[in-house]
């Protein structure tokens, strides 16, 4: 049994996370750490350009696995930068769940095919 990853559908999860990964610190220096407010400019153009990345995304995967691998990866992505960046600290048991989201993102990941949507809103 071989498994085939849907990079595609990886790399457009990547790009909506590295969104999240650039706008959570700046949101975090402008509430925390007195930044200018005019920051907050930066996170408002990027998270306007989501919508249209999903987009893409849905053209390789279902919603429900390009949310889920948007949602993991910008976990990890976030979890990264507030730990080796920011300086923040976790338990042993929450560096077990991060670890654990890596196994959550393979497994979504894997290319089994279309999914056909049997009922949906937009039929």
């Amino acid at each position: 049994m071989t498994f085939k990853l849907n990079w595609s559908s990886l790399g457009i999860a990547g790009s909506l996370a590295t969104v999240d990964v650039i706008s959570m610190p700046i949101i975090k220096c402008v509430a925390k750490h007195g930044w200018n407010i005019r920051y907050l400019l930066i996170p408002i153009i990027l998270y306007a350009i989501n919508p249209v990345i999903f987009y893409f995304g849905m053209k390789t995967e279902s919603m429900v696995v390009m949310n889920l691998l948007w949602d993991m990866l910008s976990d990890l992505l976030v979890s990264s930068v507030g730990l080796f960046v920011m300086g923040e600290k976790l338990s042993n048991m929450k560096l077990l769940g991060v670890g654990l989201s890596f196994v959550s993102i393979m497994l979504l990941s894997i290319d089994t095919g279309k999914l056909k949507d049997e009922k949906s809103m937009c039929n």
